[in-house]
């Protein structure tokens, strides 16, 4: 969904932007694009839903025992998925897991850059349930 027809011109649209376009360029994008399509298909986020290909959603629903992701891509979609579930439960095991394969400095940038896309995602998702589907004229 493009906010811009929703948010137009404001400060916050730019700003939003600015974040998540920063969050792409400081983060693992390969493995923030994985938690990225994860994310999409937990929350029913169409723009996403519709960008994933058949195959990788198979995979991304089995990825606990698919042999398409190694261990650090397993670490990060067990964070990511239960930073959806309950971000509050997510445990020192999980998230220790994902700092053994990144390190301490991207780890850190890894769970800011996805609270920048999942928060991104929710604002869609928000404005597209009270708002409408359509964007104003």
């Amino acid at each position: 969904m493009d906010l811009a027809p929703w948010l137009g011109d404001s400060d916050a649209l730019v700003e939003l932007d600015a974040a998540h376009e920063a969050a792409w360029r400081v983060a693992d994008s390969e493995l923030l694009a994985l938690c990225r399509d994860r994310l999409g298909m937990l929350l029913r986020h169409r723009t996403t839903l519709d960008a994933i290909h058949r195959a990788r959603a198979a995979e991304l629903r089995a990825w606990a025992t698919s042999d398409a992701f190694d261990h650090r891509a397993r670490a990060a979609l067990e964070f990511t998925e239960q930073y959806v579930v309950d971000v509050a439960a997510i445990t020192d095991e999980q998230a220790d897991a994902v700092r053994a394969h990144l390190g301490d400095d991207a780890f850190a940038t890894f769970v800011n850059a996805l609270l920048v896309v999942e928060q991104r995602m929710t604002l869609e998702l928000g404005l597209a349930a009270v708002l409408g589907e359509a964007a104003p004229a």
